[in-house]
């Protein structure tokens, strides 16, 4: 993230979480686009306690985030997940 924002990141596989590579600290989802304040307070926490982190950018699906930070007047929302295979699936 940058001054200008979330709207220059474009997704790719270049930017999809992978396994292995640290949490995934969520910048935008189809339900949330998280504070850019919030998000480089999480990876600097991290950076700071030596925890690898990758961003997460998803063009589909959501998370509790989404709802979450609707709530009253609206709520700085961020989130932290670990990446993981099959999460919707029985294998």
């Amino acid at each position: 993230l940058t001054e200008r924002g979330i709207n220059h990141m474009k997704y790719n596989d270049d930017n999809a979480v992978r396994l292995g590579q640290g949490a995934a600290v969520k910048v935008m989802d189809r339900s949330v686009i998280c504070h850019p304040q919030l998000v480089e307070t999480l990876e600097r926490l991290a950076g700071e306690r030596e925890v690898p982190v990758q961003r997460d950018i998803m063009r589909g699906g959501g998370t509790d985030a989404g709802a979450i930070h609707t709530t009253r007047m609206g709520v700085l929302t961020g989130g932290v997940s670990v990446p993981c295979r099959y999460i919707h699936g029985d294998g």
